[in-house]
């Protein structure tokens, strides 16, 4: 099995989300997973629920996850954030 759709299989992630790479790195023993959300599609405003359009992604976030075996993992992604018409940009 592909890296990508292992991570995407066992992060349970979906549509708008998904694993675009896995990086491991053998001599630090990390895996670096890379996840990208599609923008293609409108966006519920987090206060009003209203379905707005795509604004921008924030700067790259890290999180640590569980170990791979003992890899530490890390997930990197941009956050997208929308535009609402009432609240502003979330």
């Amino acid at each position: 099995m592909e890296n990508t759709k292992f991570y995407q299989q066992i992060l349970g992630l979906s549509d708008p989300w998904s694993v675009t790479d896995v990086e491991t790195n053998l001599e630090a023993l990390t895996v670096l997973i890379q996840v990208k959300h599609d923008n293609s599609k409108p966006k519920k405003c987090p206060e009003c629920a209203l379905l707005c359009t795509y604004h921008d992604h924030t700067e790259i976030r890290h999180w640590r996850h569980l170990d791979t075996c003992q890899f530490e993992t890390y997930i990197a992604t941009k956050i997208p954030r929308i535009k609402c018409p009432k609240h502003g940009v979330k």
